[in-house]
This record gives structure tokens, sequence and C-alpha cells, in this order.
């Protein structure tokens, strides 16, 4: 083996007399044992004369440090490798660290030191910024203490810097420490083992702990010998024992494991050994070293017991354990028995084979009938069975259960209830009958003019329907069937109200719209997520003249605010002009600051008029427009105040923004605004529409000269094709072409003569605003009085066409397309 020469920067290291230890590098982590001593050494290279290479040893001493010093064995000019063995000077004795077995799979070491006649293990501590290496007491050992040793030196922990490496800090001096890192943080220690003092002597077990000696070994077939010797590399197990077993049969690191079994003969009469005799030749070595014993051996044949067929067990039908001669009946169509034999080679169910198997299933009939059912279980010569009759009834037809109706948190309805119940809008009923396979449902009043309405019409035995619309008093009639069966029905009256809204609920302003005198409001700010409301303060001016308004934690989810009306204050707004007042629920006024330079907020008895915008984000900007202090003019929400979050007036961009919210069950609707219209001044050929308040939708119908419509919506109208320009009283046609805000563009006519009549209207949840109506000729130019070119559909020509489009004189009996006007219709002729 290669030793390991120290060469120092002005000494060498030669008196090898005075050598105390002699360790061996570990190259193989998984031969180390419990009970192994190891030292961790670790070499450090620096260039230049002025940095040299140093070698180091952990040395423990103290364990109230939270890194271990490293011991410097040397330093060279010259790079100093770490061999294959190292012996330590006797005034250099390193730290010998114990491996102990942890009992953890993952993480199988514990590294058990002795410091000052006490024993430790070395643990890791670390967290993620900082790096400590640290020492239990046995007693108090933590899964910190555990390592796996693995090429790295991982302690269990879930940290980054959980690996024991070595660090030198100041490469002039040698200052060097061992810690915890992330892996490869810093630099991987070597492990040595303490060299062994010999090869010891071969001992031979048993599983069961007994030993042997050169005398014999007398074991059963299978029971596993052990075999080891102390500090052994390797050990071989050579065996000569007639024709059964030659050669080596077991060759590894110091323990290794072996057992043997009688072969199964391939005839069954042929006779086989009860035992056989011969000799085990056992060689342990250590390096060049080797020590070699040989023991006699008997191996005895051990009886094998007789593998017998087990009972045959059948269940299935609901019945378990079904015996030879059983009756049973109404077995459902389909039933699946279950079958099995222990040991058996074959189950057949009636001659049919369920398989090389000792279980299997059996499906009955689905047929109605009587059937015999014969199972025989078979192993060899062997054979169990069992006979049993079923019985398949004719299958009845289940009946059509009563109609359950049920609303709300599971509260029942009552079949005729005339009297009725009321629910809220929003309510869903679920519908169920017992083996039903149609369910319908209609809504009826006792107006003969009311139309009957189906709400529910589906092949299955349960249903819901939900009510989102407020209804007056109608009845209900509920059918369920199924075949030929007598329906059930269910009848009752139902009343839908509105729903009730509570009034601590607001919903954000998002619309300038939704500000008016009548409605109520909150003022809301947020910080980290978290919600507050301005709060009340007082019931009284006096103790809240000149203090801004302390904030309250309110719950907000999906734009809706939800507080506590005895601490957050509702304001109303009194219009002012373009501007508002804030006025506080104990009838009083929102102010700002009357001195300059001063942040206050107010409430007074005289009203200060405030401008209120909104931001994109929907936030609001509240500015006090007449007070003293003009800068600091803004409502805004302060979340860092030292004595408590609070609202206060503060500049444009101070502190947090807020948010209005209006009381839910007064927010007014947003209507719809007429759309804008331009004639576009760089482009003379096209015209503009947008809408500044909901959805804009366009129509356009072309005309030409002769009042004959050739274009809708761009697209050219056919002769066979009915047009479908709405008619001008109709104001439910939608036809969407851009979002709020967006400018749509539409073009004049492209022929001399035509012009383009355009119908422009917005349109919020369903309401449409009322419509602008331009008529555009080829020019781009708006002209009027094109009604007067229009032909009158009465007095127009009649045209006819057949129905591949082509003019024809319709003299003939058939289906024809008749035209007149702008009138297109299809009719049939007879003559």
């Amino acid at each position: 083996m290669k030793k390991l020469l120290l060469l120092l920067a002005t000494v060498m290291l030669t008196s090898m007399a005075s050598m105390a230890a002699s360790y061996t590098r570990v190259s193989d982590t998984s031969t180390l044992k419990a009970g192994d001593k190891i030292i961790l050494l670790g070499d450090y290279a620096q260039s230049g004369s002025s940095n040299p290479y140093w070698l180091v040893a952990m040395n423990l001493t103290d364990v109230s440090k939270t890194n271990v010093p490293g011991q410097v064995l040397g330093q060279s000019t010259t790079a100093a490798t770490v061999g294959d063995t190292y012996e330590f000077p006797a005034d250099k004795t390193p730290t010998d660290i114990t491996l102990v077995e942890s009992g953890n799979e993952d993480y199988p070491w514990l590294l058990q030191v002795t410091v000052n006649g006490d024993d430790y293990y070395l643990c890791c501590t670390s967290t993620a910024s900082k790096s400590q290496m640290t020492f239990k007491k046995v007693s108090d050992k933590t899964n910190a203490c555990m390592a796996k040793l693995d090429g790295t030196f991982q302690f269990n922990t879930t940290v980054n810097r959980r690996s024991l490496e070595f660090n030198i800090s100041n490469g002039k001096n040698g200052t060097t420490t061992f810690n915890c890192y992330n892996v490869n943080g810093q630099k991987q220690p070597a492990i040595f083992k303490l060299a062994n003092e010999g090869l010891g002597e071969i001992v031979v077990k048993d599983e069961f702990g007994n030993q042997y000696g050169t005398e014999g070994i007398s074991i059963n077939e299978g029971v596993k010998l052990i075999f080891s010797a102390e500090n052994a590399d390797n050990i071989q197990v050579d065996a000569n024992c007639g024709d059964w077993i030659n050669g080596t049969v077991v060759s590894g690191p110091s323990p290794v494991e072996w057992s043997w079994n009688f072969p199964e003969p391939a005839n069954p009469d042929e006779v086989v050994e009860s035992m056989i005799f011969g000799t085990l030749t056992v060689t342990a070595t250590m390096g060049t070293e080797s020590v070699s014993e040989d023991f006699n051996i008997t191996i005895i044949r051990t009886p094998k017991p007789e593998i017998k067929l087990g009972e045959l067990i059948i269940s299935g039908a609901n019945h378990n354990n079904i015996k030879d001669g059983d009756v049973i009946t109404d077995v459902p169509a389909g039933s699946v028995f279950s079958i099995q034999a222990e040991n058996a080679e074959s189950i057949t169910v009636n001659g049919e084979s369920l398989g090389a198997s000792s279980a299997g299933t059996w499906i009955a009939p689905s047929d109605p009938g009587t059937y015999e059912v014969y199972v025989v279980a078979t192993k060899g010569a062997d054979s169990k069975t069992i006979r049993f009759t079923i019985t398949i009834p004719e299958e009845v037809e289940p009946t059509l259960g009563e109609i359950v109706v049920t609303y709300g948190d599971g509260l029942t309805v009552e079949n005729g209830t005339y009297e009725g119940i009321s629910v809220e809008a929003g309510t869903t009923f679920s519908i169920y009958a017992e083996n039903a396979t149609h369910i319908t449902a209609i809504r009826w009043s006792d107006s003969e003019t009311s139309p009957i309405i189906p709400i529910i019409d589906v092949d299955a035995d349960n249903a819901t329907w939900t009510f989102s619309d407020p209804i007056e008093t109608e009845g209900l009639t509920i059918t369920a069937t199924r075949g030929e069966q007598k329906p059930q029905e269910f009848e009752f009256l139902l009343t839908v109200t509105e729903p009730v809204i509570a009034n601590n609920e607001f919903v954000k302003v998002t619309s300038l719209d939704q500000l008016n005198g009548a409605n109520s409001y909150i003022i809301v700010g947020s910080s980290k997520s978290v919600y507050y409301g301005a709060g009340k303060n007082s019931n009284g001016i006096e103790d809240a003249a000149g203090n801004n308004r302390q904030a309250y934690e309110v719950t907000v989810a999906d734009n809706k605010a939800t507080v506590d009306l005895d601490k957050v204050d509702v304001f109303t707004l009194v219009k002012n002009g373009e501007n508002w007042y804030i006025k506080t629920s104990t009838g009083h006024y929102l102010n700002n600051s009357d001195v300059v330079n001063k942040n206050k907020l107010l409430t007074t008895d005289k009203p200060q008029s405030v401008s209120i915008s909104l931001t994109t984000q929907n936030n609001a900007i509240i500015q006090f427009l007449d007070g003293a202090e003009t800068s600091r003019a803004y409502l805004r929400f302060n979340a860092a105040n030292s004595a408590g979050p609070i609202f206060g007036c503060y500049v444009e961009s101070g502190q947090n923004a807020i948010s209005l919210y209006c009381q839910e069950n007064e927010m007014p609707p947003v209507e719809p605004e007429i759309p804008t219209f331009d004639q576009i001044e760089a482009d003379a050929t096209k015209v503009s529409f947008k809408s500044t308040k909901g959805e804009l939708h366009v129509w356009t119908a072309e005309y030409d000269s002769k009042g004959k419509l050739v274009k809708e919506n761009g697209e050219d109208v056919p002769a066979s094709i009915a047009a479908r320009v709405p008619a001008d009283d109709d104001f439910t046609w939608t036809n969407k072409v851009a979002d709020e805000g967006v400018v749509y563009e539409i073009a004049a006519p492209t022929t001399e003569g035509n012009y383009l009549k355009i119908r422009a209207k917005a349109v919020i949840d369903n309401k449409h605003s009322d419509e602008i109506v331009k008529n555009i000729d080829a020019n781009g130019d708006v002209v009027s009085g094109v009604e007067s070119v229009i032909v009158d559909d009465e007095n127009a020509p009649v045209e006819y066409f057949n129905l591949q489009g082509i003019r024809v004189n319709a003299d003939q009996p058939g289906i024809y397309i008749r035209r007149q006007g702008s009138k297109v219709e299809k009719v049939s002729i007879a003559r």
C-alpha cells in the first residue's frame, strides 16, 4: 500500500518510531460496520510558498463550540495527497469517531465521540442561513444526529446546509474548521478507519446463534450458516460433498451467509438421499494474510409434508359456504359465484374448466329458470364435488315510487300544498321518484290567458330546477312515469320573491353613475390583503371633530364587503353642483384640515365640497376642494399609523388608496347610453360609432337607388333569401360589433347611388339604449329624405324566382320565391 509522505515546509517527518496510530482509507463506505473507529482527514491546496498545502484532521476538544476546529498535521510547498494509509505522529492524536447504528434505513449511522470523558453524538443543527455543527449527549440525540456516508457526509435534516465539510478560512495561518455547509460548498474530507490489529479466527454460526467447531456441523436443509472472521476483508467457502455440492459456494466481505436445500426429484418415484456428508473449507483473508479451516458437515433432508386438496368452498348470491345438495332460490340473474379449493390443480363447473388454478368465479345465467350446478375440484387423483340448484325468478318490474320534492336546506314540500309556499329567487328544487324513467314539470296559473310553461322534461328518476326570477303565485304540476304503470303526480302552489339582501352588505362602486344622493356608502381601504372600513368614532360631533377616522376590519370577497354596522360608519352623498358633500350617519359632514400643513380628517357641521372620480382599478379619488390645507386634501387610508390604522387626509399619492362601496340593496342599475357618431375627416369614405356606456350593437342595410335591399350587415342579400332587417319599431335586435369604448368604423357604399342605413345602440345586461340612425351615401355624407326613394312594398312590382334563385314567370303550379319591394316570401301556386 502507498504511504503518505507529508513534507513540511522546513523539515521532513522521518521518525517512524514515534508514529502512534495507523489508519487505512475507506474507499467503499458499504464495508463500514458498527463499532468501527474512523477519522476525517482533508487536504487543502493553495499555490505559492506563502499559501502552502495543508493537511488537517478533526480534533474535538470543546463541545460548546458551534464549529469544530481542524488540527493542522503539516504543510508543504508541494501538493500533499491523502493516500491509502496514514500514520499519525504521537504528539498529534486525532479524535476517533465510533460508528453506532441509528436504526434509520436512509441515515444509518450515529457519529459518537468521547470528549473529556463524556460520550456525545456529532450533529448538524443548521438553519437556512447559518451553519452549526453541535454535540448532543447520547441521551439527547435528535434526527439531525443521524448521518449517511455515501461519498458525502449528510445529516438527516431538510435544510441545505447539512453536509459535514472542512474549510480553510485563512490559508496563511492554517485556521481550519469542520462545519455544516451546502453539499460540496467547501471541501469533502476523506474517511480513514483505524487499522485492524490482525486477522481473527474463523467463526461459524447458524441463524439461530449456535456456533460450530471443526469437529463438525450438522444441520437440517435450508438452515442458514454465517461465516465470519474479525478484521477479514473477504471470506470464501468451498464445499466438497460428493456429487451434491462441489466448488465455491459463497465468497464476499465478512460475514457471508449460505444455506442449501435438497432438490425436488424429477420423478416422484425417485429415491432421494436422507442426508449428505462432506467438508466445508472456509478461508478468511486480510490483505496478504489469510487463514483457512476445514469443517465436516452433515445436511439432513427434512421430510416434505404431503400437500392435500383443500375443502371446496363456494359462495355467491348472498350465500356463503354452499353445501352439496343446497337449493338456492331468488338468485339474481348474472350473479357471480366465487369458487376455491386450496392446492387444487383445476376446477370445473358443469364440465367447463375455470382454468388451472385453485380459485375462480362462475357467473349465473341471465335467463329465468332452475339450474343444477356441478362443481369439481381436482388435485392428481383426489377430487372434491359439490352439486347445488339455483332458481333465477322472472324479473319483476320495479314499482314507481311517489314523488318527493325538496328545496333549500332539505325542506320537503307536501303534495297538494295549495295554500302555497314562498321562496326567494335562486332557490333550487330537487325532484325524485324511485324507479321513474321520465319526469316532467310545468308551471301554470289560474288565468286563462297565462301560458303553461314546461320547465322539466328528462329521462331520469331525478331532476332539479332553480327559480332565478321572481314570480307571482303559480302552480307546479310534476309527473313521474315508468312504462305502463300509473303515473305519479305532484302539485303545489309557489311564490318566488326577490332575495332579501342584508343591510350590512355593500358592493364596490365601479361607475360614477352609481353615485347619487339616495344611496348609502362605506369607505374601505386595504393593506396586505386585509380590508378596513372607516369607523364611526363617536355618536356626536364633539369628540370626533378633530380626529381621523378609526379603521375596523371588514370582510371583502368578489367586490362585496360585509361590515359590522356598530363600528363602521355609513355615509350618504349630497349633490353640490358638479361635486358632493359627504354626510356622516350623525348628520355631520367630512372636512379636511382647517389648518395649513395638517392632515386631519374633520367632522363638522359645515359641509365641504369634494370631487369624486375613479381610477382604472376602480379606486376612489376623493379630494376636498375648499379647505385651508390644499395639498393634504385627499381622503386616504393609513395602515402604518403607530396607534393603529386610520383614515385621514394626505397628499394625492400618500398612504393607501381607498374605495367606495354602495349598500347592495340600493345599488342603482347602470343604464346604457346612445353611442356617439363621427364622420372621419381623414377618410371621407368611412364613418365611426363608439359606445361610452355598454356594448356597441350595429345593424347596416344597404339599398340601391330604387330602394332595393342589396346588402345586410355587409353581406349580399340573394333574391332567394328573406331579409332579416329588424323593423323600425323592433328595439330588441342585437348584433354586437365592439366593446364599450372601442371605435367601430363602417365603410360607405362603393356603388354610386346606393345608400347605407345604419342603426346603432348600446346594450348592458339586456338593457338597450335608444337608437341612433344615420343614412350614408357613397361619399360618406349623411343624407336625409331617403324614405321617399324607398319603393312602397305594397305598390312595388312582383317578381318570382324558382328555388335555385332564377327569375321565372310562375305560370305553372309549384313552389316559388315571391319578392315585392323589400318583402321576400316562399309561396305555393296552384292552377
